[in-house]
């Protein structure tokens, strides 16, 4: 059972980040919008600074705790978006192979994801053994309270602008 659950949430975790990271580099079909992608890029890092600045205060850290909790994430930020990156490309290559009707070339991609989600799993559950072994427990639960708002509010963010595309066509 909490396999299950940890294994529901590394996937919800995995797809809130994929859908945040693709609804901020969206560009259009032409890729005339360079500035737009940059400007997305800089809001993300001060949504990103934002975010950890809340967390630090939330979690009433030290400048030491401070530090080491921002390099944690950052670190593993870093390697989700790789992730998240390889996933993206592997995604295409699966939609190719589906309308070329390759079932080996499917088969050898479905099982590059399936590495990538496993790469995911274990990626996290470092970072969440780094995080609870700098963490109180009490700082533990409001490090998941801050998270978990977060994720609401990429969630708001996302289909507010999916919403504004479904309301104004190009």
């Amino acid at each position: 059972m909490k396999r299950k659950v940890i294994s529901i949430l590394v996937m919800l975790y995995f797809v809130v980040f994929a859908m945040a990271g693709s609804a901020l580099a969206h560009t259009d079909d032409e890729g005339k919008n360079a500035d737009k992608k940059s400007d997305k890029k800089e809001m993300w890092k001060k949504h990103k600074a934002m975010m950890q600045a809340k967390m630090v205060k939330a979690l009433d850290l030290d400048k030491e705790a401070s530090e080491k909790l921002t390099s944690i994430l950052d670190n593993y930020g870093k390697k989700r978006h790789e992730l998240r990156h390889t996933f993206k490309s592997n995604i295409k290559e699966l939609k190719e192979a589906v309308n070329k009707k390759d079932e080996a070339a499917m088969k050898d991609i479905l099982g590059k994801i399936d590495e990538a989600h496993k790469e995911l799993k274990t990626l996290m559950e470092s970072e969440k053994g780094e995080i609870n072994a700098l963490l109180t427990v009490p700082q533990q639960a409001k490090y998941a309270l801050v998270k978990a708002d977060f994720f609401k509010h990429m969630k708001k963010m996302m289909s507010e602008k999916h919403n504004m595309k479904k309301d104004n066509p190009k």
